[in-house]
């Protein structure tokens, strides 16, 4: 479902943050690679709450990935809509 519906990043986890995922329709693939970069950004500085209330954003436990499975974020995944 994500994949035909969000952008998704992996391996944010590994740095301690949720993945985040932006909607395909939020712009060009470029627009969107760089919006998930600033929301990675943001979340390493000014934490999960604040993304979620600037961004409007949710997070989500609904993972495609097995807990066991490498790529598996136990943080959770942000998900930005467009408005």
């Amino acid at each position: 479902m994500a994949g035909n519906v969000y952008i998704e990043t992996v391996g944010y986890h590994l740095v301690g943050l949720p993945e985040v995922h932006v909607a395909k329709d939020y712009g060009t693939e470029r627009e969107v690679a760089a919006l998930m970069d600033t929301v990675g950004d943001e979340l390493a500085q000014g934490g999960l709450q604040a993304v979620l209330f600037d961004r409007k954003a949710r997070l989500s436990h609904a993972s495609s990935y097995e807990p066991d499975d490498f790529k598996f974020n136990p943080y959770g995944i942000v998900q930005i809509n467009r408005a």
